[in-house]
């Protein structure tokens, strides 16, 4: 008897092995499941990020598309928490470099290094995003990199033609939906504001106007479900629905109380 303990305790090893394998491998494919599932850039459509290093903004649009980067360099005098909201564009994500300089010229070393920083520098993308956008912007040559400076003067004036031209999206532009949007909450001017980040992406807004109060925001679209409902629904966290055509746009976007909360133009 004596003799089988040193197997028993060698199959009890050996079970025990398995056993805390098979749970860390159970543990690695969740973790790499959710790291795909929140995955944000698909390198298929346009996709924009804020970059904040200890001295300015800096905004980039990466268009797999067209296979081209554009980078607009705020001016430092320029102060903001919310770029989004300043510039009215939707930020898919931001990088925040702290004591580090962002240099545009190597966007994919920065996006890399910034991935395996242990203080928190990425917002709202993965490690998987950033590992994407910079394989992307390591596929796109010189010349298809263009940088623009936005002085203060300009960033405090409703002209952005360097937002427009930079930051739109192809796939939005194509598509040409015509797009109707209601401000339905009490905050004066609300509508103009999101017509003006719809344009900046190529949106096609052709009514802006108001109704009376709604507690929800939803936006119905008449058609196919597009990805300009679905670029836009993603971004304002707004459920999207099909409805009748009776608007003479494609789209209606109505913007109730519910963003108030987290208002992101």
């Amino acid at each position: 008897m004596t003799q089988k303990k040193p197997a028993n305790n060698l199959n009890l090893a050996l079970v025990f092995i398995f056993v805390v394998l098979f749970f860390a491998s159970i543990s690695i494919f969740f973790k790499i499941f959710f790291l795909v599932k929140d995955s944000s850039f698909d390198a298929d459509h346009n996709f924009n990020l804020e970059v904040k290093d200890a001295t300015n903004i800096n905004l980039i649009s990466f268009s797999p598309k067209d296979k081209t980067i554009f980078v607009l360099e705020v001016d430092p005098k320029v102060k903001t928490n919310n770029a989004g909201q300043f510039f009215k564009l939707p930020i898919d994500a931001r990088v925040n470099l702290f004591d580090d300089e962002f240099e545009n010229n190597h966007i994919g070393r920065m996006l890399i290094k910034s991935s395996f920083s242990f203080s928190k520098k990425l917002e709202n993308m993965t490690i998987l995003d950033a590992f994407r956008l910079a394989l992307f912007a390591r596929t796109v040559s010189g010349g298809s990199l263009e940088v623009k400076k936005l002085s203060e003067s300009l960033a405090n004036t409703n002209d952005y033609v360097l937002i427009e031209s930079g930051f739109k999206d192809n796939l939005i532009d194509k598509e040409q939906k015509t797009i109707e949007i209601i401000n339905a909450t009490d905050t004066f001017g609300f509508g103009s504001r999101l017509a003006t980040l719809v344009t900046n992406i190529g949106g096609d807004v052709i009514l802006v106007g108001t109704k009376e109060k709604a507690s929800k925001s939803k936006i119905i679209f008449t058609g196919d479900d597009s990805y300009t409902v679905k670029r836009l629904s993603k971004y304002l966290n707004i459920q999207s629905e099909k409805g009748e055509k009776d608007s003479v746009a494609d789209i209606i976007i109505i913007i109730g109380e519910d963003l108030l909360e987290n208002i992101k133009f």
